[in-house]
């Protein structure tokens, strides 16, 4: 919605052809980011879900850029460690990198109630990023059989023409048309 209203306050003042771009992209945990529930495997796993989820959004309104707010962060939002080990959301970033990599928005995933979803084109395939809005699991027939099913950190899940969608993002390849 940021984007949209950006846009259109640009438009009013005839500024076109003006691209945009996120700086400060990141989840908050704490006042600190030292608490208990900022170093839990939940919070870990909403920041990598996070994400997946924003940076296919970034995508889909034509964003530029997209940027982490910090390597370390702050009250939480890092990618690594103090020690500069890998948090599940810097596999989650890397891996929405290369999934979204020379895609190209096509459209917004709305035939699924409580699931948003993105589609995107990529090397002659249909590229979906969908997850559950509601907290709830979701069962939800496909078009047809996916060539490829990921999680948010790349690992491969079965493909099926049935699948099960939550609030973990998933990435879904079908096969050339």
């Amino acid at each position: 919605n940021k984007v949209r209203f950006l846009r259109s306050v640009l438009e009013a003042y005839g500024v076109r052809d003006k691209y945009l771009l996120n700086t400060e992209l990141g989840i908050l945990c704490g006042s600190s980011g030292e608490e208990a529930q900022c170093q839990e495997e939940a919070f870990q796993l909403t920041k990598a879900h996070y994400v997946a989820a924003a940076n296919a959004a970034a995508a889909a309104e034509g964003l530029r850029a997209n940027v982490w707010y910090s390597l370390l962060g702050w009250r939480g939002t890092g990618l690594v460690t103090g020690g500069l080990q890998p948090l599940p959301a810097y596999d989650a970033l890397r891996f929405s990198a290369r999934m979204l990599t020379g895609a190209a928005y096509v459209g917004a995933l709305e035939q699924f109630e409580g699931v948003r979803g993105y589609e995107f084109a990529r090397d002659g395939q249909r590229l979906w990023l969908l997850w559950a809005l509601d907290g709830a699991e979701h069962t939800l027939d496909l078009p047809v059989l996916p060539s490829e099913v990921y999680d948010v950190f790349g690992g491969v899940l079965e493909p099926a023409q049935t699948l099960t969608i939550s609030v973990a993002p998933v990435y879904i390849v079908f096969p050339p048309e």
